[in-house]
């Protein structure tokens, strides 16, 4: 029989382990959130399934299968998620589920399926009451009854948000999702100006606090706005920002895809061979404004902090310019981008 500190150290080690895994779990969550999705694959694959078959920290993989598109996978995790917190009487659980349900829902096409997911939460936020869980739901269902015909319930919710908003909090982010119903609810109701300012001010809040997929839904709705207004080269460059944005992150081909949908219909007349500028040896957008900043004398860190990406991004985007250009290191590349007119700062 053991003794009781050797029990009491296996304790301590399972304890330690089980801090270990919900701290990975979580950094995990926050690099795919902030669109660093191979660094959050690799954690998740270390982790391994075990942790998650039990039921812990199943964010981490639903939120790497959702922004890879892999939406079945993302889907099943965040049902069994909620309905486990359902079933226990969990209702923040519960209602942490329902918002991410309610998000791939609506991405998904599924209005009525995200309606009531997002109409279950805001019945527990007013309740709680939590704020942040009103403006998930009450955003979620504002663009909801714009893009179905109802503006009225559309602008209620979207009032109440700006009532919480009016005390000053940003909700790390929240406001961002708020200024995006707004920008929708305003250019379904015809006032292509006032929509384009609430668009920028989501984009602009989005990019703040480093949250690239958000940003890129706010582009690709910017431009399904100024399609619908018939402004198409706007529109185009709309998409083509969305898309560039997905790229960098290395998001999933349904996230490209769905983009694409919205910018053929701008171009009915011709195939979309590309998405963006064609630049030598098959350099990305991103790659190419990386390339620019890098000719300037920048180091990664202030590579960075321009573009608003994270570090390793900024190296994931220097090897593959390494690769494509066949520069060997940083003086190479920045004499690559002078010989190929890619040098100084990126265009705005």
């Amino acid at each position: 029989r053991p003794s009781p500190g050797r029990v009491n150290a296996w304790r301590t080690f399972g304890t330690l382990l089980s801090r270990r895994q919900a701290l990975q779990s979580h950094i995990a969550s926050a690099d795919a959130r902030t669109g660093d999705l191979s660094k959050a694959r690799w954690l998740v694959t270390e982790l391994g399934s075990a942790v998650f078959d039990q039921g812990a920290h199943v964010l981490a993989p639903a939120l790497v299968a959702f922004y890879s598109g892999d939406w079945q996978t993302a889907a099943a995790l965040w049902r069994t998620a909620y309905e486990r917190n359902r079933r226990t009487g969990s209702r923040w659980g519960q209602t942490d589920f329902a918002v991410w349900l309610a998000r791939l829902c609506h991405v998904q096409g599924d209005a009525e399926q995200a309606g009531a997911l997002s109409r279950e939460t805001l019945a527990v936020a007013v309740a709680g009451p939590s704020l942040p869980y009103e403006l998930h739901a009450r955003t979620q269902l504002a663009r909801l009854a714009a893009e179905h015909g109802n503006p009225a319930a559309a602008r209620e919710h979207v009032h109440r948000c700006t009532e919480i908003l009016a005390a000053g909090e940003e909700w790390r982010g929240l406001a961002g999702r708020v200024a995006l119903a707004e920008a929708v609810v305003v250019a379904a109701g015809g006032d292509p100006a006032a929509a384009a300012a609430r668009f920028e001010q989501a984009r602009q809040t989005f990019r703040r606090y480093t949250l690239p997929w958000e940003e890129a839904e706010s582009l690709h709705l910017w431009g399904r706005a100024l399609l619908a207004a018939g402004e198409t080269q706007q529109a185009l460059e709309k998409f083509d920002a969305a898309l560039a944005i997905y790229e960098s992150c290395g998001a999933g081909q349904r996230w490209r895809e769905h983009v694409l949908l919205d910018r053929r219909q701008a171009e009915p007349h011709r195939h979309v061979e590309a998405v963006s500028p064609r630049y030598p040896n098959g350099l990305s957008a991103r790659e190419v404004e990386v390339l620019r900043l890098v000719s300037t004398g920048k180091s990664n860190r202030e590579i960075a902090e321009t573009l608003v990406i994270s570090v390793n991004t900024v190296l994931q985007h220097m090897r593959s310019i390494f690769n494509k250009t066949g520069a060997g290191n940083r003086t190479e590349a920045a004499a690559y981008a002078y010989g190929h007119g890619l040098a100084g700062e990126p265009r705005p």
